[in-house]
């Protein structure tokens, strides 16, 4: 189980000190161990899942949607792993942990299929997982065709583990609807309908997935996007219908709701008439209802509330520290809002909303740093179910770069026995997990009383 020197768990006392040791930004060809070994204390974690190789000839640099959550006596993590966002190396990995996340098997593909590194066909991207109660493993992924698409762009495929992962079942297509008006032209051509969060299990037994539904059509997109976020697209969701009689993954099903314009979207910055939504994160509220916060393109968090466990929503709003407050600021970036309790939620922002002075949200430099905790409580009887404290920042990592400097949250929890456990990537390169409890216990929600 244990790999000397690459899967290991940090004491949090002697993090800081080390990570000031130095700050000297990495260039392409400046990785080694002694600069790892400093930069992955940087953000000061407690737990360890994956610290990538520092010498040529690997091809594990790129670490992200991470993926951490209980099956039966472990704690697994899925992840896309290549050797750098964008590149024809993406596939997902799966690791385990049988002692709380103190120390991590190696990394599995679980493919099958080899890569084709010159079309990218049967990569595999953006993986998530569905968990049945008898402890199967459904994952989902993009699948890349080899067609000259982009790298967000593939078929929907899932296969299946009983075994905690050691052990992976043949891969089949998932159906995905497809509509004209918002896809690429036919219906064999991908549709770009993805997850970026694991399956949410209700309390009612039922089982939620929020996705995101990128407009490939350029009939959608009238107006060619002058850089890269304004591209258009919604927020969608689907249930699975017989995830827990554990089907073969052939014979998973599942039904979707709040399909293209009843998706949850936000104005485009620069076209409010243009909508923006992606990368939706789900809590269900005390009183059974489901909130969704969503990443836009318009300088802050936005969300919405469903009654009917995700069938239809409300119109969207800007997130608020509370109702009538001030909006909760956040650049172009994932958000991630997690239950830690009955009545206790976090939610994660740069607390910025990423203009930096200009007349656009910033996509470059070192505009998702720091990371910002932000307490949230359920409020009964208020518009905005979850009202938040002031943000505090937790984590830094200096803009020091390992081929990226970002603190992009494509990131997971897990309420363990010492309090809730934050898992991480730090720069899409390190995978790492941060204990909350010590950050939370003097944080104050405002009142409605």
């Amino acid at each position: 189980m244990k790999t000397p020197g690459r899967f290991f768990a940090f004491a949090a006392a002697s993090l800081l000190a080390a990570a000031n040791a130095g700050t000297a930004a990495a260039g392409e060809g400046a990785l080694d161990d002694a600069f790892l070994d400093r930069e992955i204390k940087r953000t000061q974690p407690d737990f360890v899942v994956y610290r990538p190789f520092a010498a040529a000839g690997h091809d594990d640099h790129g670490n992200e949607h991470f993926h951490v959550f209980h099956v039966r006596n472990a704690l697994c993590a899925l992840w896309t792993q290549s050797a750098y966002e964008g590149t024809f190396t993406q596939r997902p990995v799966f690791s385990r942990s049988f002692d709380g996340g103190k120390t991590w098997s190696a990394p599995k593909c679980i493919l099958r299929d080899p890569i084709d590194p010159k079309t990218g066909r049967n990569m595999g991207s953006w993986a998530a997982a569905a968990v049945s109660k008898s402890g199967r493993i459904y994952v989902l992924y993009a699948k890349h065709l080899g067609d000259g698409t982009d790298h967000e762009t593939g078929k929907m495929h899932v296969l299946c583990s009983d075994d905690l992962g050691e052990t992976w079942s043949p891969e089949a297509p998932f159906a995905q609807p497809h509509d004209p008006r918002y896809d690429l032209d036919t219906p064999a051509k991908p549709v770009s309908l993805f997850p970026w969060q694991n399956a949410y299990r209700l309390s009612d037994g039922s089982v939620l997935m929020a996705l995101s539904h990128n407009y490939k059509n350029p009939a959608a997109n009238p107006e060619p996007r002058k850089y890269w976020p304004e591209a258009p697209g919604a927020c969608e969701f689907m249930r699975f219908d017989n995830v827990d009689a554990d089907p073969a993954p052939a014979d998973l099903k599942a039904t979707y709701f709040a399909r293209n314009e009843k998706g949850l979207h936000a104005p485009l910055f620069t076209d409010p008439s243009r909508p923006s939504g992606e990368e939706p994160a789900v809590v269900e509220l005390p009183d059974g209802r489901l909130m969704c916060v969503f990443r836009a393109c318009e300088g802050h968090v936005w969300y919405s509330v469903s009654a009917d466990k995700g069938e239809t929503w409300r119109p969207c709003e800007m997130l608020r520290y509370r109702d009538g407050g001030a909006g909760v600021e956040h650049p172009y970036s994932p958000s991630p809002m997690f239950r830690t309790a009955e009545n206790e939620y976090v939610l994660f922002t740069h607390n910025s909303t990423g203009r930096c002075g200009g007349p656009r949200p910033r996509t470059d430099g070192n505009w998702r740093n720091p990371l910002y905790l932000l307490k949230g409580e359920f409020r009964p009887g208020a518009h905005q179910p979850v009202w938040f404290s002031e943000p505090k920042k937790i984590m830094d990592n200096g803009g020091v770069k390992i081929k990226r400097m970002d603190l992009a949250m494509y990131a997971d929890l897990t309420v363990e026995p010492e309090g809730p456990v934050f898992w991480y990537p730090d720069r899409k390169f390190f995978l790492l997990g941060k204990k909350l409890a010590p950050l939370l216990k003097d944080m104050r929600v405002p009142r409605n009383d």
